[in-house]
């Protein structure tokens, strides 16, 4: 809300102690990236000046001279976690296909509205959406495969602790066993009745001590096998993607 805005200034990067860090997920920033989303834009004309930009950028040298269309997309992925994507499909005149990052990298560019209102025909509109389809579906496979490595991790992770639990309390059952053992062979080497009772009343001890182990042995494989099916149960619900395409705006583009 805007009430958790702090009144400014901002700023980015360092040298920042007087003055307050602006950053992407920033309150303010979230603010105004939700209120731009929010409004309907018109498509629009824009000359890009590459001429006098005060650095140069090699990859944009290419494209003076140049023009093309461009579709600028929010879209949004919700399954393990929320993805939040800025996509800019573009292509230039001839039709050949620009790449996101230097598409991206164009808006580093000052730029100049010619034409707030412009017509774009529906073949060009087609071109940006399969242009942003293929964009999607490249987007999409590599959320499949992060929220895969996921799974995969959190139950190697729930396999080691519980191989490591199993291990601690097979450990804990052969030392039992063993004692037992021993205690059996001098129960039956003892000379006299005192020292047989003597030992098998430490036997009657360590049988009740190795059955309460194996009781516990028990319950924490099903409590691990539990905690494996809510693993799994979690994620099948969180993978349940929902998608959520928002077109900001559609322009026709030159570099100069």
């Amino acid at each position: 809300s805007d009430g958790d805005i702090l009144r400014g200034p901002y700023r980015i990067g360092k040298n920042t102690e007087d003055a307050h860090i602006y950053r992407p997920g920033h309150p303010l920033a979230q603010n105004i990236l939700n209120t731009v989303k929010k409004k309907n834009l018109d498509g629009a004309e824009v000359v890009f000046d590459y001429s006098n930009n005060p650095s140069s950028i090699s990859v944009l040298k290419p494209f003076i001279g140049k023009s093309g269309l461009m579709k600028v997309t929010n879209f949004t992925i919700e399954a393990l976690e929320a993805e939040d994507y800025v996509l800019v499909s573009s292509c230039d005149e001839k039709g050949d296909i620009v790449e996101q990052d230097i598409a991206k990298k164009i808006f580093s560019l000052a730029g100049q509205i010619q034409n707030n209102k412009i017509a774009i025909t529906d073949n060009e509109i087609r071109k940006l959406d399969n242009i942003e389809k293929k964009e999607i579906q490249k987007i999409l496979a590599e959320s499949t495969e992060r929220n895969s490595k996921y799974f995969d991790d959190e139950v190697d992770k729930l396999d080691k602790w519980s191989e490591d639990k199993r291990k601690g309390l097979k450990a804990e059952l052969k030392d039992y066993d063993d004692q037992i053992a021993i205690l059996k062979k001098e129960a039956r080497l003892a000379a006299n009745l005192p020292d047989k009772l003597t030992i098998q009343k430490k036997l009657r001890d360590l049988d009740k001590k190795r059955d309460v182990a194996w009781k516990t042995y028990d319950e924490e494989a099903k409590q691990i096998e539990k905690q494996k099916d809510v693993l799994i149960d979690s994620v099948e619900k969180k993978l349940k993607q929902t998608k959520e395409e928002k077109t900001l705006f559609t322009l026709r583009w030159s570099v100069i």
